[in-house]
Protein backbone atom coordinates (compact mmCIF):
# COMPACT_ATOMS: atom_id res chain seq x y z
CA UNK A 1 0.00 0.00 0.00
CA UNK A 2 1.68 3.41 -0.58
CA UNK A 3 1.34 6.30 1.40
CA UNK A 4 -0.82 9.03 0.66
CA UNK A 5 1.50 11.97 1.70
CA UNK A 6 4.95 11.90 2.42
CA UNK A 7 6.63 14.44 4.59
CA UNK A 8 10.42 14.67 4.11
CA UNK A 9 13.54 16.57 5.22
CA UNK A 10 12.06 17.33 8.06
CA UNK A 11 12.81 17.24 12.32
CA UNK A 12 9.63 14.97 13.45
CA UNK A 13 9.69 15.19 17.05
CA UNK A 14 7.60 12.38 18.16
CA UNK A 15 7.14 12.40 21.22
CA UNK A 16 7.03 8.86 22.13
CA UNK A 17 8.66 6.69 24.91
CA UNK A 18 11.71 7.36 23.61
CA UNK A 19 11.41 10.89 22.43
CA UNK A 20 12.68 9.41 18.70
CA UNK A 21 13.54 11.69 15.84
CA UNK A 22 12.84 11.08 12.69
CA UNK A 23 13.53 12.88 9.17
CA UNK A 24 10.30 11.78 7.11
CA UNK A 25 6.91 10.54 8.21
CA UNK A 26 4.12 9.06 5.79
CA UNK A 27 0.65 9.31 6.10
CA UNK A 28 -2.35 7.19 4.50
CA UNK A 29 -5.79 8.40 5.28
CA UNK A 30 -6.71 9.65 8.46
CA UNK A 31 -3.71 7.80 10.10
CA UNK A 32 -0.01 7.71 10.60
CA UNK A 33 1.52 4.95 8.20
CA UNK A 34 5.29 4.69 8.81
CA UNK A 35 7.84 7.15 10.36
CA UNK A 36 11.33 7.11 9.44
CA UNK A 37 14.42 8.37 7.31
CA UNK A 38 13.70 9.46 4.04
CA UNK A 39 15.07 6.58 2.05
CA UNK A 40 12.46 4.37 3.97
CA UNK A 41 9.82 6.49 3.52
CA UNK A 42 10.23 6.96 -0.24
CA UNK A 43 9.40 3.07 -0.65
CA UNK A 44 6.48 4.19 0.55
CA UNK A 45 5.36 6.30 -2.11
CA UNK A 46 3.26 5.56 -5.12
CA UNK A 47 2.45 7.68 -8.24
CA UNK A 48 -0.14 9.27 -6.56
CA UNK A 49 1.61 10.41 -3.40
CA UNK A 50 1.86 13.72 -2.36
CA UNK A 51 5.53 14.42 -1.03
CA UNK A 52 6.39 17.66 0.25
CA UNK A 53 10.08 18.67 1.10
CA UNK A 54 9.85 20.51 4.82
CA UNK A 55 13.68 21.95 4.73
CA UNK A 56 14.43 21.13 7.97
CA UNK A 57 11.16 22.53 9.61
CA UNK A 58 10.31 21.07 12.94
CA UNK A 59 7.09 18.29 13.07
CA UNK A 60 5.41 17.85 16.23
CA UNK A 61 2.08 16.23 17.26
CA UNK A 62 -0.84 18.68 17.17
CA UNK A 63 -0.91 20.23 20.51
CA UNK A 64 -3.55 19.02 23.43
CA UNK A 65 -5.07 21.24 25.53
CA UNK A 66 -6.41 19.85 28.71
CA UNK A 67 -8.16 22.56 29.93
CA UNK A 68 -10.44 25.12 28.35
CA UNK A 69 -13.34 27.62 28.05
CA UNK A 70 -13.38 27.00 24.26
CA UNK A 71 -16.95 27.64 23.27
CA UNK A 72 -16.56 31.00 25.33
CA UNK A 73 -13.81 31.97 23.57
CA UNK A 74 -15.72 31.90 20.51
CA UNK A 75 -17.14 34.75 21.86
CA UNK A 76 -14.28 36.52 22.33
CA UNK A 77 -14.66 38.93 19.33
CA UNK A 78 -17.89 40.12 21.53
CA UNK A 79 -15.95 40.80 24.50
CA UNK A 80 -14.17 43.57 25.61
CA UNK A 81 -10.35 43.00 25.84
CA UNK A 82 -8.96 44.52 29.02
CA UNK A 83 -5.50 42.90 29.35
CA UNK A 84 -2.49 44.20 29.99
CA UNK A 85 -0.76 46.30 28.34
CA UNK A 86 -3.42 47.42 26.17
CA UNK A 87 -4.91 48.71 29.41
CA UNK A 88 -3.00 50.11 32.07
CA UNK A 89 -5.25 51.35 34.42
CA UNK A 90 -8.67 52.66 35.40
CA UNK A 91 -9.73 54.89 32.99
CA UNK A 92 -8.65 53.16 30.28
CA UNK A 93 -11.06 50.65 30.64
CA UNK A 94 -13.90 53.51 31.03
CA UNK A 95 -12.85 54.41 28.01
CA UNK A 96 -13.45 51.35 26.75
CA UNK A 97 -16.72 50.98 28.63
CA UNK A 98 -17.70 54.08 27.03
CA UNK A 99 -17.28 53.47 23.55
CA UNK A 100 -18.98 50.29 23.53
CA UNK A 101 -22.23 52.19 24.88
CA UNK A 102 -21.87 54.28 21.79
CA UNK A 103 -22.67 51.63 19.46
CA UNK A 104 -24.50 48.60 21.42
CA UNK A 105 -28.13 49.25 21.39
CA UNK A 106 -29.30 50.29 25.41
CA UNK A 107 -29.97 47.42 27.13
CA UNK A 108 -27.88 45.38 25.92
CA UNK A 109 -25.25 43.42 27.35
CA UNK A 110 -21.40 44.65 27.70
CA UNK A 111 -18.85 42.24 28.83
CA UNK A 112 -15.01 42.59 29.04
CA UNK A 113 -12.04 40.43 30.12
CA UNK A 114 -8.75 40.49 31.20
CA UNK A 115 -8.11 43.31 33.82
CA UNK A 116 -5.52 42.14 36.50
CA UNK A 117 -5.42 44.86 39.48
CA UNK A 118 -1.99 44.33 39.92
CA UNK A 119 -1.09 45.67 36.96
CA UNK A 120 -3.28 48.66 36.70
CA UNK A 121 -2.02 51.48 38.22
CA UNK A 122 -4.10 52.42 40.97
CA UNK A 123 -3.35 48.28 42.09
CA UNK A 124 -7.37 48.13 42.72
CA UNK A 125 -10.13 46.58 40.82
CA UNK A 126 -12.76 48.88 38.62
CA UNK A 127 -15.86 49.85 40.69
CA UNK A 128 -19.32 49.98 39.91
CA UNK A 129 -18.57 53.15 40.74
CA UNK A 130 -16.51 53.94 37.94
CA UNK A 131 -19.03 52.22 35.81
CA UNK A 132 -21.91 53.68 36.46
CA UNK A 133 -21.78 57.55 35.03
CA UNK A 134 -21.12 56.01 31.69
CA UNK A 135 -23.17 53.18 31.35
CA UNK A 136 -26.58 54.18 32.87
CA UNK A 137 -28.35 52.44 30.09
CA UNK A 138 -26.62 49.04 29.58
CA UNK A 139 -25.67 46.16 32.05
CA UNK A 140 -21.93 45.91 32.17
CA UNK A 141 -19.83 42.40 33.55
CA UNK A 142 -16.14 42.74 33.69
CA UNK A 143 -13.95 39.34 34.18
CA UNK A 144 -10.65 39.71 35.91
CA UNK A 145 -8.45 37.60 34.65
CA UNK A 146 -9.01 35.39 37.44
CA UNK A 147 -12.69 34.34 38.39
CA UNK A 148 -13.28 37.91 39.53
CA UNK A 149 -15.87 39.84 37.74
CA UNK A 150 -16.90 43.39 38.27
CA UNK A 151 -21.03 44.67 37.76
CA UNK A 152 -22.55 48.10 37.28
CA UNK A 153 -25.83 48.84 39.17
CA UNK A 154 -27.72 48.15 35.89
CA UNK A 155 -26.76 44.26 35.98
CA UNK A 156 -27.28 43.90 39.55
CA UNK A 157 -30.72 45.36 39.43
CA UNK A 158 -31.31 42.66 36.83
CA UNK A 159 -31.39 40.13 39.03
CA UNK A 160 -32.82 42.05 42.20
CA UNK A 161 -29.23 42.22 43.81
CA UNK A 162 -29.33 44.06 47.69
CA UNK A 163 -26.83 46.54 47.66
CA UNK A 164 -25.89 49.59 49.57
CA UNK A 165 -24.69 52.77 48.27
CA UNK A 166 -21.08 52.04 49.49
CA UNK A 167 -20.88 48.31 47.87
CA UNK A 168 -18.34 48.43 44.68
CA UNK A 169 -20.04 46.07 42.45
CA UNK A 170 -17.05 42.86 43.07
CA UNK A 171 -19.02 39.91 42.50
CA UNK A 172 -18.40 37.53 45.74
CA UNK A 173 -21.64 36.27 46.36
CA UNK A 174 -21.43 33.26 44.08
CA UNK A 175 -25.18 33.60 43.79
CA UNK A 176 -26.02 36.84 42.74
CA UNK A 177 -22.61 36.23 40.21
CA UNK A 178 -24.24 32.94 38.57
CA UNK A 179 -27.13 34.58 37.81
CA UNK A 180 -25.54 37.72 36.22
CA UNK A 181 -22.91 35.64 34.09
CA UNK A 182 -25.89 33.39 33.42
CA UNK A 183 -28.07 36.40 31.88
CA UNK A 184 -25.05 38.08 30.07
CA UNK A 185 -23.98 34.78 28.26
CA UNK A 186 -27.91 33.64 27.23
CA UNK A 187 -26.89 32.44 23.81
CA UNK A 188 -28.88 29.62 21.46
CA UNK A 189 -27.38 26.21 20.33
CA UNK A 190 -26.98 28.21 16.69
CA UNK A 191 -24.95 31.02 18.36
CA UNK A 192 -22.94 27.86 20.00
CA UNK A 193 -22.30 26.38 17.19
CA UNK A 194 -21.02 29.89 14.91
CA UNK A 195 -18.82 30.26 18.49
CA UNK A 196 -17.28 26.67 18.69
CA UNK A 197 -16.40 26.88 14.68
CA UNK A 198 -14.55 30.35 15.17
CA UNK A 199 -13.11 29.03 17.88
CA UNK A 200 -11.70 25.84 16.34
CA UNK A 201 -10.11 28.11 13.23
CA UNK A 202 -8.20 29.96 16.21
CA UNK A 203 -6.99 26.86 17.97
CA UNK A 204 -5.79 25.47 14.33
CA UNK A 205 -3.55 28.91 13.91
CA UNK A 206 -1.54 27.84 17.10
CA UNK A 207 -1.51 24.28 16.93
CA UNK A 208 -4.20 22.79 19.16
CA UNK A 209 -5.76 19.78 17.48
CA UNK A 210 -7.68 18.42 20.82
CA UNK A 211 -9.11 20.31 23.34
CA UNK A 212 -11.21 19.44 26.60
CA UNK A 213 -14.17 22.14 27.48
CA UNK A 214 -13.97 22.61 30.92
CA UNK A 215 -17.81 23.08 31.65
CA UNK A 216 -20.13 22.58 28.65
CA UNK A 217 -23.31 23.69 29.61
CA UNK A 218 -26.77 21.70 28.07
CA UNK A 219 -26.79 24.39 24.95
CA UNK A 220 -22.81 24.02 24.91
CA UNK A 221 -23.25 20.02 24.73
CA UNK A 222 -26.29 20.18 21.71
CA UNK A 223 -24.13 22.37 19.58
CA UNK A 224 -21.27 20.20 19.72
CA UNK A 225 -23.09 17.11 18.92
CA UNK A 226 -25.30 19.19 16.37
CA UNK A 227 -21.75 20.54 14.83
CA UNK A 228 -20.47 16.39 15.26
CA UNK A 229 -23.44 15.01 13.32
CA UNK A 230 -23.10 17.77 10.75
CA UNK A 231 -19.22 16.27 9.90
CA UNK A 232 -18.45 20.42 10.74
CA UNK A 233 -16.57 19.26 14.13
CA UNK A 234 -13.03 19.10 13.27
CA UNK A 235 -10.94 19.85 16.51
CA UNK A 236 -11.08 16.71 18.87
CA UNK A 237 -13.28 17.39 21.67
CA UNK A 238 -13.78 16.22 25.18
CA UNK A 239 -16.66 17.55 27.22
CA UNK A 240 -17.07 17.66 30.79
CA UNK A 241 -20.40 18.71 32.04
CA UNK A 242 -20.28 21.98 33.92
CA UNK A 243 -21.51 21.61 37.48
CA UNK A 244 -19.22 24.50 38.52
CA UNK A 245 -19.18 28.77 38.25
CA UNK A 246 -20.30 28.31 42.50
CA UNK A 247 -22.76 25.96 41.83
CA UNK A 248 -20.96 22.33 42.60
CA UNK A 249 -23.38 21.13 44.99
CA UNK A 250 -25.05 17.41 45.46
CA UNK A 251 -28.19 18.20 43.88
CA UNK A 252 -26.89 19.00 40.69
CA UNK A 253 -24.04 15.97 40.47
CA UNK A 254 -27.27 13.79 40.76
CA UNK A 255 -28.86 15.60 37.75
CA UNK A 256 -25.97 15.46 35.91
CA UNK A 257 -25.63 11.83 36.06
CA UNK A 258 -29.23 11.41 35.64
CA UNK A 259 -29.29 13.70 32.59
CA UNK A 260 -26.19 12.18 30.77
CA UNK A 261 -23.65 9.14 30.15
CA UNK A 262 -20.12 8.69 29.18
CA UNK A 263 -20.41 8.57 25.73
CA UNK A 264 -19.14 9.64 22.10
CA UNK A 265 -15.88 8.55 19.68
CA UNK A 266 -12.08 9.76 18.91
CA UNK A 267 -13.67 13.34 17.83
CA UNK A 268 -16.33 14.22 20.35
CA UNK A 269 -16.68 12.02 23.52
CA UNK A 270 -18.48 13.66 26.62
CA UNK A 271 -17.41 11.96 29.46
CA UNK A 272 -16.33 14.35 32.79
CA UNK A 273 -18.18 16.28 35.18
CA UNK A 274 -16.32 19.78 36.03
CA UNK A 275 -16.79 20.99 39.87
CA UNK A 276 -14.82 23.72 41.29
CA UNK A 277 -14.54 23.94 45.39
CA UNK A 278 -12.60 27.03 45.78
CA UNK A 279 -11.76 30.43 44.37
CA UNK A 280 -8.65 32.36 42.76
CA UNK A 281 -5.24 33.06 43.78
CA UNK A 282 -5.40 36.17 42.20
CA UNK A 283 -8.24 38.16 44.43
CA UNK A 284 -7.23 35.85 47.49
CA UNK A 285 -10.26 33.34 47.73
CA UNK A 286 -8.58 29.85 47.40
CA UNK A 287 -8.91 28.36 50.43
CA UNK A 288 -5.57 28.12 52.35
CA UNK A 289 -3.80 26.97 55.65
CA UNK A 290 -2.27 30.09 56.12
CA UNK A 291 -3.07 33.71 55.80
CA UNK A 292 -2.87 34.96 52.37
CA UNK A 293 -0.25 37.28 51.70
CA UNK A 294 -0.64 40.75 50.70
CA UNK A 295 1.84 42.94 47.74
CA UNK A 296 4.58 39.64 48.05
CA UNK A 297 5.53 40.51 51.76
CA UNK A 298 2.08 41.61 53.81
CA UNK A 299 -0.53 39.07 55.48
CA UNK A 300 -3.92 39.62 53.99
CA UNK A 301 -5.15 39.71 58.00
CA UNK A 302 -6.69 36.49 59.16
CA UNK A 303 -7.83 35.73 55.42
CA UNK A 304 -7.38 31.76 54.26
CA UNK A 305 -9.59 32.03 51.79
CA UNK A 306 -13.00 29.52 51.63
CA UNK A 307 -14.65 26.51 49.62
CA UNK A 308 -17.04 27.89 47.13
CA UNK A 309 -19.66 26.40 48.33
CA UNK A 310 -20.68 26.87 51.92
CA UNK A 311 -20.69 23.21 52.40
CA UNK A 312 -17.25 21.20 51.87
CA UNK A 313 -18.16 18.26 53.58
CA UNK A 314 -19.87 17.43 50.54
CA UNK A 315 -17.18 17.10 48.63
CA UNK A 316 -17.37 13.04 49.04
CA UNK A 317 -20.49 12.75 48.24
CA UNK A 318 -20.33 14.81 45.27
CA UNK A 319 -17.47 12.88 44.14
CA UNK A 320 -19.66 9.71 45.05
CA UNK A 321 -22.07 10.44 42.88
CA UNK A 322 -19.70 11.40 39.77
CA UNK A 323 -17.64 8.74 40.23
CA UNK A 324 -20.06 5.62 40.71
CA UNK A 325 -21.66 6.61 37.08
CA UNK A 326 -18.62 5.93 35.46
CA UNK A 327 -17.81 9.70 34.88
CA UNK A 328 -14.28 11.25 35.40
CA UNK A 329 -14.30 13.62 38.10
CA UNK A 330 -13.08 17.03 37.18
CA UNK A 331 -12.22 19.65 40.17
CA UNK A 332 -10.65 23.28 40.25
CA UNK A 333 -8.52 23.20 42.96
CA UNK A 334 -5.92 26.09 43.77
CA UNK A 335 -5.30 26.38 47.64
CA UNK A 336 -3.66 23.50 49.53
CA UNK A 337 -6.43 23.17 51.87
CA UNK A 338 -9.00 22.35 48.96
CA UNK A 339 -6.50 19.98 47.21
CA UNK A 340 -5.82 17.82 49.65
CA UNK A 341 -9.84 17.87 50.86
CA UNK A 342 -10.50 16.93 47.46
CA UNK A 343 -7.99 14.30 46.60
CA UNK A 344 -9.79 12.81 50.17
CA UNK A 345 -12.95 12.74 48.43
CA UNK A 346 -11.48 11.34 45.57
CA UNK A 347 -9.96 8.46 47.78
CA UNK A 348 -13.54 7.49 49.60
CA UNK A 349 -15.41 7.16 45.84
CA UNK A 350 -12.75 4.72 44.63
CA UNK A 351 -13.25 2.80 47.95
CA UNK A 352 -17.29 2.85 47.96
CA UNK A 353 -17.10 1.93 44.19
CA UNK A 354 -13.57 0.20 43.45
CA UNK A 355 -12.09 0.74 40.15
CA UNK A 356 -9.00 1.51 38.49
CA UNK A 357 -7.85 3.61 35.42
CA UNK A 358 -9.85 6.63 36.42
CA UNK A 359 -8.37 9.45 35.50
CA UNK A 360 -9.97 11.59 38.00
CA UNK A 361 -8.19 15.01 37.54
CA UNK A 362 -6.76 17.64 40.10
CA UNK A 363 -7.36 20.62 37.65
CA UNK A 364 -5.17 23.94 38.29
CA UNK A 365 -3.26 22.26 41.46
CA UNK A 366 -1.82 24.88 42.27
CA UNK A 367 -0.62 24.93 45.90
CA UNK A 368 -0.20 20.87 46.51
CA UNK A 369 0.82 20.25 49.70
CA UNK A 370 3.30 17.14 50.59
CA UNK A 371 0.55 15.19 51.92
CA UNK A 372 -1.19 16.10 48.68
CA UNK A 373 1.74 15.41 46.79
CA UNK A 374 2.50 11.67 48.75
CA UNK A 375 -1.19 11.05 47.36
CA UNK A 376 -0.74 12.27 43.49
CA UNK A 377 2.12 10.23 43.16
CA UNK A 378 0.24 6.76 44.80
CA UNK A 379 -2.58 6.57 43.17
CA UNK A 380 -1.27 5.87 40.03
CA UNK A 381 -3.62 5.69 37.09
CA UNK A 382 -6.73 6.86 39.23
CA UNK A 383 -5.07 10.43 39.38
CA UNK A 384 -3.80 13.23 36.87
CA UNK A 385 -3.09 16.86 36.99
CA UNK A 386 -4.45 19.03 34.52
CA UNK A 387 -1.87 22.31 35.11
CA UNK A 388 -2.35 25.79 33.79
CA UNK A 389 1.36 26.93 33.42
CA UNK A 390 0.72 29.65 31.74
CA UNK A 391 -0.98 31.55 35.04
CA UNK A 392 2.92 32.09 36.29
CA UNK A 393 3.23 34.35 33.22
CA UNK A 394 -0.58 36.02 32.70
CA UNK A 395 -1.28 36.18 36.27
CA UNK A 396 2.24 35.92 37.94
CA UNK A 397 2.82 38.92 39.25
CA UNK A 398 -0.81 38.84 41.18
CA UNK A 399 -0.18 34.91 42.29
CA UNK A 400 3.13 36.37 43.47
CA UNK A 401 1.87 39.08 45.71
CA UNK A 402 -0.87 37.19 46.99
CA UNK A 403 1.00 33.61 47.71
CA UNK A 404 4.14 35.37 49.09
CA UNK A 405 7.89 34.52 48.70
CA UNK A 406 7.82 31.31 50.65
CA UNK A 407 4.48 29.74 49.06
CA UNK A 408 5.73 31.02 45.65
CA UNK A 409 8.29 28.82 45.48
CA UNK A 410 6.43 25.80 45.42
CA UNK A 411 3.36 27.10 43.17
CA UNK A 412 2.56 24.31 40.22
CA UNK A 413 5.73 22.35 40.81
CA UNK A 414 5.26 20.73 37.62
CA UNK A 415 8.84 19.57 37.93
CA UNK A 416 8.25 17.66 41.27
CA UNK A 417 5.11 15.84 39.58
CA UNK A 418 6.56 14.67 36.80
CA UNK A 419 9.67 13.27 38.38
CA UNK A 420 7.07 11.40 40.52
CA UNK A 421 5.63 10.11 37.73
CA UNK A 422 2.38 12.17 37.75
CA UNK A 423 0.69 12.92 34.35
CA UNK A 424 0.64 16.26 34.32
CA UNK A 425 -1.29 17.84 31.31
CA UNK A 426 -1.79 21.29 30.49
CA UNK A 427 -4.01 24.07 29.57
CA UNK A 428 -4.89 27.52 28.77
CA UNK A 429 -7.86 28.12 30.75
CA UNK A 430 -9.75 30.76 28.87
CA UNK A 431 -9.69 33.81 29.37
CA UNK A 432 -7.16 34.05 31.82
CA UNK A 433 -4.57 33.14 29.47
CA UNK A 434 -4.22 33.44 26.16
CA UNK A 435 -4.90 30.06 23.76
CA UNK A 436 -1.63 29.82 22.16
CA UNK A 437 0.02 27.19 24.28
CA UNK A 438 3.71 28.63 23.66
CA UNK A 439 2.91 30.98 26.81
CA UNK A 440 2.18 27.42 28.62
CA UNK A 441 5.51 26.33 27.44
CA UNK A 442 7.48 29.61 28.24
CA UNK A 443 5.87 29.61 31.76
CA UNK A 444 6.40 25.69 32.22
CA UNK A 445 10.03 26.48 31.37
CA UNK A 446 11.09 29.71 32.62
CA UNK A 447 8.69 30.46 35.15
CA UNK A 448 8.99 33.91 34.75
CA UNK A 449 5.64 36.45 35.38
CA UNK A 450 4.53 38.91 32.52
CA UNK A 451 5.75 42.21 34.18
CA UNK A 452 8.29 41.03 36.81
CA UNK A 453 6.30 43.65 39.59
CA UNK A 454 8.17 41.32 42.58
CA UNK A 455 10.98 40.40 40.23
CA UNK A 456 11.54 38.79 37.07
CA UNK A 457 11.65 34.99 39.43
CA UNK A 458 9.45 35.35 42.36
CA UNK A 459 8.46 31.92 41.57
CA UNK A 460 12.22 30.49 41.56
CA UNK A 461 13.60 28.11 39.10
CA UNK A 462 13.47 24.73 41.32
CA UNK A 463 10.48 23.66 39.45
CA UNK A 464 11.53 24.52 35.85
CA UNK A 465 11.28 21.84 33.12
CA UNK A 466 12.80 21.31 29.93
CA UNK A 467 11.09 21.88 26.48
CA UNK A 468 10.55 18.56 26.18
CA UNK A 469 9.16 18.20 29.15
CA UNK A 470 6.77 21.03 28.92
CA UNK A 471 6.24 19.69 25.19
CA UNK A 472 5.13 16.46 26.49
CA UNK A 473 2.46 18.00 28.79
CA UNK A 474 0.58 19.46 25.91
CA UNK A 475 0.62 16.60 23.77
CA UNK A 476 0.52 12.87 25.24
CA UNK A 477 0.18 13.94 29.01
CA UNK A 478 -2.66 15.73 28.15
CA UNK A 479 -4.27 13.06 25.40
CA UNK A 480 -3.83 10.97 28.42
CA UNK A 481 -5.59 13.06 30.37
CA UNK A 482 -8.80 12.56 28.09
CA UNK A 483 -7.96 8.79 28.07
CA UNK A 484 -7.14 9.48 24.26
CA UNK A 485 -3.29 8.39 24.35
CA UNK A 486 -3.41 5.46 22.39
CA UNK A 487 -5.00 7.56 18.99
CA UNK A 488 -3.05 11.34 19.65
CA UNK A 489 -0.58 12.90 21.54
CA UNK A 490 2.33 11.34 20.24
CA UNK A 491 3.79 10.48 16.39
CA UNK A 492 3.74 6.62 15.79
CA UNK A 493 2.22 4.33 13.68
CA UNK A 494 -1.26 3.39 13.60
CA UNK A 495 -2.36 6.87 15.30
CA UNK A 496 -4.13 9.51 13.77
CA UNK A 497 -2.08 11.88 11.58
CA UNK A 498 -2.69 15.11 13.68
CA UNK A 499 0.15 17.16 13.88
CA UNK A 500 1.88 20.87 13.49
CA UNK A 501 4.36 22.38 11.33
CA UNK A 502 6.52 25.12 12.82
CA UNK A 503 8.15 27.58 11.75
CA UNK A 504 11.37 27.31 14.35
CA UNK A 505 11.97 24.45 16.55
CA UNK A 506 9.76 25.37 19.91
CA UNK A 507 12.47 22.84 21.69
CA UNK A 508 15.73 24.62 21.12
CA UNK A 509 14.36 28.44 20.49
CA UNK A 510 15.56 30.40 23.03
CA UNK A 511 13.04 31.03 25.38
CA UNK A 512 12.78 34.84 25.40
CA UNK A 513 11.82 33.98 21.44
CA UNK A 514 9.23 31.40 22.08
CA UNK A 515 6.43 33.78 22.50
CA UNK A 516 7.19 35.09 18.77
CA UNK A 517 7.50 31.46 17.08
CA UNK A 518 4.54 30.82 14.23
CA UNK A 519 2.70 27.87 13.42
CA UNK A 520 2.94 27.32 9.89
CA UNK A 521 0.36 24.20 9.24
CA UNK A 522 -1.67 22.23 11.31
CA UNK A 523 -3.16 18.74 10.32
CA UNK A 524 -6.19 16.86 11.70
CA UNK A 525 -6.93 13.34 10.60
CA UNK A 526 -4.61 13.71 7.28
CA UNK A 527 -6.30 16.95 6.28
CA UNK A 528 -4.67 20.19 6.54
CA UNK A 529 -7.04 22.30 8.42
CA UNK A 530 -4.79 25.40 8.58
CA UNK A 531 -2.17 26.86 6.41
CA UNK A 532 0.14 30.01 7.73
Amino acid sequence: MSAQIILQNANVVTVDSEDSIHTSIAIEGKRIMALGSDKQMERLAGPDTIVLDMEGRTITPGLVDSHNHTCEYGFSELVLDLRYPAVTCIQDIVDKVREATETKPKGTWIRGVGWDDALLDEKRPPTRQDLDPISPDHPVILHAQTPVQVANSYALDLVDAKYNQDYDGQLLDHEVSFKIRLLARDYTVEECKEAILRAQEALFKVGVTAQKEAGATDTMIKAYRSLHDEDRLDIRSFLMIGIHNGQTTVKLAREAVQKYVPEGDDKLYLGAVKCSFDGSGGNRTAWLYEPWNRNYTETDGDNTGSPIIPEPDTYPEIAKIIHGAGFQIGAHCVGDQTIDRYIDAIEAAIKDTPRTNCRHSVIHNNLPTDYALRKETTMGDNIVIEATSAYLYFIGDSYAGSFGPNRSRRLIPLRTLMDRGVIVGNGCDWNTCFINPLHGLYAAITRKPRKGVYGDQPFGTDECISPMQALKTYTWNSAYCMFWEDNIGSLEPGKYADLVIWGKNPLTADPEEMLDIKVEATMVDGKWVYNA
